[in-house]
């Protein structure tokens, strides 16, 4: 009886853990649902008062690149020496990009931004494996939010395909080739700051509502499992239990095979094989 009153506990504790979680993620999804609609008002405004704006063409380049950033790229260690480390440590804001593996369906050159609250709560100090390099942006000229976005769009429209090659068996991005011959569209500064603003709004939110389901399936199947497995179901102290064939079910239940309580309308149906499929579609 103690065993079960503490089942109980447990149950109504990690509910009501749940139940808070949720209700600031509502909280945090209701915020950021504003800011998308206010967001695409404002785009809808701009675009109908539109005039033409003159954006600058720049390139990424190796070591010292056009923008300011700089690039690096250090093997996998552990251990580094004081001057070393500090030379390759990332920071909040960096971007990464991966320069070595993927696959067929999956191409070499997708990026990382470091957002600063993963940074800060890192118990150490950060660097990043061999197959990848890092970007740190000159935020004096070009926007890190806006660049990796930048970066997300031209691998998602596969402009860095031509730049992924496969060499014994293992797949590599070129990028020194990529960074000093693909050219990109680099908006004043205000306007990267805004579109950036906009497209993590609606990744926080994607984020947020994924959390949200993973949290809302775990209570349906804690309320499963306590209702239907444990039989403690609301009035549950009012019914006893009874032996079944599975063990002891509440009285007034009973153990049944699926197809005593259903109807397979399918029955009925005939294996075909391939050809014989295609001789009924016909000519």
């Amino acid at each position: 009886m103690a065993d079960r009153d503490e089942d109980d506990f447990v149950f109504a504790e990690r509910l009501e853990e749940l139940n808070e979680e949720l209700e600031v993620l509502n909280s945090e999804a209701s915020e950021l649902e504003e800011r998308i609609a206010n967001n695409v008002a404002k785009l809808l405004e701009e675009a109908l008062l539109a005039t033409e704006t003159t954006c600058s063409k720049t390139s990424l380049k190796s070591q010292k690149m056009e923008n300011g950033a700089r690039l690096m790229s250090f093997p996998n260690h552990k251990r580094f020496k004081n001057a070393i480390a500090e030379r390759k440590r990332l920071y909040a804001r960096d971007i990464l990009i991966e320069t070595a593996g993927g696959g067929k369906d999956r191409p070499t050159g997708r990026t990382q931004f470091l957002r600063p609250n993963f940074v800060q709560n890192a118990n150490l100090s950060i660097t990043c494996a061999s197959f990848c390099r890092f970007i740190r942006i000159d935020e004096r000229m070009a926007h890190p939010e806006y660049v990796f976005w930048l970066l997300q769009h031209i691998y998602a429209a596969r402009f860095m395909l031509p730049f992924h090659t496969q060499h014994t068996g293992v797949s590599c991005f070129q990028y020194t080739t990529f960074a000093t011959t693909l050219e990109f569209t680099l908006p004043d500064r205000t306007t990267q700051r805004k579109i950036a603003s906009i497209l993590w709004a609606y990744d926080d939110l994607i984020e947020n509502n994924t959390r949200r389901i993973a949290i809302l399936e775990e209570m349906a199947q804690a309320i499963y499992r306590e209702w239907f497995v444990n039989f403690r179901f609301p009035g549950h102290e009012n019914v006893k239990l009874v032996d079944s064939p599975l063990g002891q079910i509440p009285e007034g239940w009973e153990a049944a095979k699926l197809g005593a309580v259903s109807e397979n309308f399918d029955r009925l149906r005939k294996p075909l094989s391939k050809m014989q499929r295609a001789d009924m579609k016909g000519p």
